[in-house]
């Protein structure tokens, strides 16, 4: 699968399975030697309930300590309901006696500095843990998982060329719709494990901010204990609804048509989006010229007056005149209130000669041209 198609998964990638090629990988092999095998972990943390509070509570819930740590598991079953013991890691540097009392019975015990598979503890745990019992089984054996490089050592590949055992590997993403331990099986485990990890928090001895390794097999063991009464029909539900056992490809298929197609619903998606902004676009994409009005500093002007300057513009532009009113447009004098007054012309008769002054609209002096003359032959006169 191309690596930028890696992650998605719908319906039609799996348009090309049909029931004639999966029975050709399943054909003539009993239930019971149809393995699927997974790996999981069992975290600190039970997790939150519902509770019943008083009205007004600010943080409602049942506080207890919890960590980010897990312990991993390998856990395999067949088709026909059978389930083998965990086998688990620890992440330490070294694996102590305590840690390893009072688990269940056949359940082996190893440990990484990360805490998780890597080749050799999957080797070891083939070697040890599953091929004594598929030895036990007759015919053609099948082991469905996932395809991690890490699960395929060439000892590995030569103990199941030696013993007729052949490795089966899903389509990548798809554990959750494909894998019955996935589907079926740990789900009700988790469950359980949350519960009994909320009661033993709940004791006095276990007062610890993490879960001690000394008390995880206990624990374990009562987990599996819990799961034995439904496991068979659990697991085989899992296979059946997987499309395994009963060979089938329609259980599969009509839970992935349930949901569209990732791939479809992204382009279509996709599709609208650069549409709708192309639109936006298109229709903005030309930017309106702006143009400078000349209009005195601190005057307003309305959409109207706007309008009648365009007209006005077009005409001059054409050669038709066209009057623009410019009614509500006032001067920079009007506005800072300095609006020179008008001046009319007025006679003046002095002794019968006559001159010329301006008066002003509220003052009715002649000018001081005008009446230094006027004294001047009013003192003479006098003298």
């Amino acid at each position: 699968m191309a690596r930028k198609h890696k992650r998605i998964l719908g319906s039609r990638f799996y348009k090309n399975y049909s029931d004639e090629k999966v029975e050709k990988c399943l054909s003539a092999i009993e239930k019971e030697n149809i393995w699927n095998y997974d790996e999981t972990n069992l975290t600190d943390d039970p997790g939150a309930r519902k509770c019943i509070v008083k009205r007004g509570v600010k943080y409602p819930g049942n506080i207890l300590n919890s960590s980010k740590s897990s312990i991993s598991l390998m856990m395999a079953g067949s088709a026909a309901g059978h389930v083998l013991p965990p086998y688990v890691v620890y992440k330490s540097a070294k694996l102590w006696s305590t840690w390893i009392d009072n688990g269940p019975a056949g359940t082996r015990y190893n440990n990484s500095a990360s805490g998780w598979f890597d080749g050799a503890i999957f080797e070891n745990w083939f070697e040890t843990h599953l091929l004594p019992t598929l030895k036990k089984l007759q015919g053609k054996k099948v082991m469905i998982g996932d395809n991690v490089s890490s699960h395929f050592s060439p000892n590995v590949l030569k103990l199941c060329e030696a013993n007729d055992i052949v490795f089966v590997c899903l389509p990548p993403n798809s554990t959750h719709l494909t894998q019955p331990l996935d589907v079926a099986f740990f789900g009700p485990m988790k469950r359980s494990w949350r519960d009994l990890l909320r009661a033993y928090k709940e004791q006095s001895v276990s007062s610890a901010t993490t879960l001690q390794k000394a008390h995880f097999p206990s624990l374990l063991k009562d987990l599996m204990d819990s799961l034995k009464k439904n496991q068979v029909s659990t697991l085989k539900a899992g296979f059946r609804k997987c499309g395994i056992f009963p060979t089938s490809v329609d259980p599969l298929l009509k839970s992935i048509d349930s949901v569209p197609s990732s791939t479809e619903a992204i382009e279509d998606s996709f599709k609208e989006f650069l549409d709708s902004k192309r639109a936006v676009v298109v229709e903005g994409s030309m930017p309106k010229k702006r143009k400078k009005f000349d209009i005195p500093a601190g005057s307003s002007i309305t959409a109207e007056e706007v309008c009648s300057i365009k007209v006005k513009q077009e005409k001059e532009a054409t050669g038709e005149p066209m009057k623009v009113s410019n009614k509500g447009l006032k001067r920079k004098d009007e506005i800072a209130g300095n609006t020179p007054k008008r001046r009319k012309k007025l006679t003046v008769q002095c002794d019968g000669k006559t001159a010329v002054k301006n008066e002003c609209d509220k003052e009715n002096e002649p000018p001081k041209k005008v009446r230094k003359v006027a004294n001047k032959r009013q003192k003479q006169k006098t003298k």
